[in-house]
């Protein structure tokens, strides 16, 4: 036998009203709330527990482990030289070598202005010329120097 969802919404719903009138509802929530108190007591020491038992169990571990004999045992050139290899040092290198080269550089430019200052300041001495304020060096970006690499 079936029945349509509206056959049995009503006497669902009568049912569900006798319970609340008759306050089954509250009690139904009392022990709700009740059960999420217990569960989270619980969820508490099993964690405290589960703590615990995971200290005790590496104390143990560690207390009979021979750090000795585990560090002979291990190839230490071995270590080395792939840690070597996961360092790309032509990479450093040229890093390192275009900063240097970029300053450098920026040295050579501006000793090549203050030279050609101190040449025009010679000149003015000789045919006695008298300028108002010398001129500023110009600024020389740091960043204008480096290539698309950085």
């Amino acid at each position: 036998m079936s029945y349509a969802p509206t056959q049995v919404a009503g006497p669902v719903r009568q049912a569900a009203g006798s319970l609340v009138n008759r306050g089954v509802l509250p009690a139904a929530v009392a022990l709700a709330r009740r059960g999420d108190q217990v569960r989270a007591a619980v969820v508490q020491e099993a964690d405290r527990l589960a703590t615990r038992v995971l200290n005790e169990t590496v104390s143990y571990v560690v207390a009979r482990v021979d750090l000795t004999e585990l560090v002979q045992n291990i190839d230490l050139v071995a270590v080395a030289q792939q840690m070597i290899d996961g360092v790309d040092l032509p990479a450093i290198i040229r890093q390192s070598s275009a900063s240097v080269t970029s300053e450098a550089v920026r040295g050579v430019r501006v000793q090549g202005i203050e030279a050609d200052q101190a040449v025009t300041r010679a000149i003015d001495h000789v045919f006695h010329r008298r300028r108002q304020q010398a001129p500023a060096l110009p600024a020389v970006p740091a960043q204008a120097e480096r290539g698309p690499d950085g």
